[in-house]
C-alpha cells in the first residue's frame, strides 16, 4: 500500500506538470531520517482527488462533503510519510524513505548542548541585573511550570504502565516467575553498584580527609531530627485511600496500588477463562 501510494503521487505530479518540464529528484537527510524530494513546475492540485488510491475508495452512503473529509483524514494519517506542497508555482512531493529511531535522542542531546551554550553566552554577555530579571521573570516560571507538568503526568503514567504490563500475563504463576527474576536482578545490580562504589573509593581515596570530622558532626546533628524507621517505611507502603498517594506523590504507595490492581486483573481474567 505504501509503495502504491508513492507511485500514485509521483504520477499525479507528472500529470499536472507542463510538457517538456524538468522534474527534479533529490534526497535529504536530517537526524538519521532520509527523505525523497520530487518537484516539478505546475499549478497546485488536490492530491485527494488526483490519487486513485484515495479517490478510488468506495464510500457508499456518504455525500460528497463526507467523502472529501474522509479522504483528507486518510492523507493526514499518512502525513508523516507523504507530504505535498506547492510554492511559487512549483509542486513538491516529499516521501520519507527511512525514519530513524534515534531522532528523539538526537533532539534531546542537541537541546542539552544548546541550553549549556546559551547559559554560558548569557553569563558572559548580559549584565548581572539583566541576568537576574531574566531568571526571575522568565526562566524560573518556565522551569516551575515544566516541572509541575512532569509531576502531574508521572504518577498516572507509572500507575497505568505497571497495570498494563501486569495485565499481559495469563496467570499468576507466570507473573510470580517474572517477578522473582526482576527482584533477583534488582538485588544483584544493587549489590554490584555498592561494591563498585566501595572498591573505587578504596582504590583512589577521593576527597579531603580533613572534612570527615565536619561531615560526621553534621550527620550527628541531623540524625536526631531525621530518623528513618524501616518498620514505618514498610507500614506506610499501604495507603489509607486511593487519592492520598497522588496528592503526596508517594511513589511506593503508587507502586503498591499498581501491583495490587495488576494482580487482581490477572486473577479476574484467569477466572473468566
Amino acid at each position: 500500500m505504501l509503495l502504491l501510494t508513492a507511485e500514485e503521487w509521483i504520477v499525479c505530479l507528472m500529470e499536472h506538470a507542463p510538457e517538456d518540464s524538468e522534474i527534479e529528484v533529490g534526497f535529504t537527510g536530517l537526524l538519521g531520517n532520509v527523505k525523497l524530494n520530487i518537484s516539478a513546475p505546475g499549478e497546485a492540485f488536490d492530491i485527494a482527488e488526483s490519487s486513485n488510491v484515495v479517490s478510488g475508495l468506495e464510500l457508499d452512503g456518504f455525500d460528497s462533503d463526507a467523502e472529501n473529509a474522509i479522504r483528507n483524514l486518510i492523507l493526514r494519517a499518512r502525513s508523516d510519510t507523504f507530504r505535498y506542497k506547492n510554492k511559487n508555482h512549483r509542486s513538491t512531493i516529499q516521501i520519507t524513505v527511512n525514519q530513524s529511531n534515534r531522532k528523539q535522542l538526537y533532539l534531546t542531546l542537541g537541546a542539552l548542548v544548546l541550553s549549556v551554550l546559551l547559559g554560558l553566552l548569557f553569563k558572559l554577555i548580559l549584565p548581572e541585573s539583566v541576568q537576574s530579571g531574566l531568571n526571575v521573570y522568565l526562566l524560573t516560571p518556565i522551569k516551575t511550570m515544566f516541572l509541575n507538568a512532569l509531576k502531574m503526568v508521572t504518577d498516572p503514567v507509572v500507575l497505568f504502565s505497571i497495570i498494563s504490563c501486569l495485565a499481559q500475563f495469563e496467570n499468576l504463576h507466570d507473573l510470580g516467575k517474572i517477578g522473582a527474576k526482576v527482584m533477583g536482578m534488582y538485588i544483584f545490580t544493587t549489590l554490584l553498584a555498592i561494591m563498585t562504589g566501595i572498591g573505587i573509593f578504596l582504590l583512589i581515596r577521593p576527597g579531603n580527609a580533613s572534612l570527615a570530622a565536619m561531615v560526621t558532626d553534621a550527620a550527628v546533628e541531623t540524625s536526631g531530627t531525621a530518623e528513618i524507621s524501616i518498620l514505618e517505611t514498610i507500614v506506610n507502603i499501604i495507603p489509607a485511600d486511593v487519592v492520598s498517594p497522588f496528592l503526596k506523590a508517594d511513589m511506593l504507595q503508587i507502586l503498591f496500588m499498581a501491583i495490587l490492581i495488576g494482580i487482581a486483573w490477572v486473577h479476574q481474567m484467569h477466572q473468566c477463562r
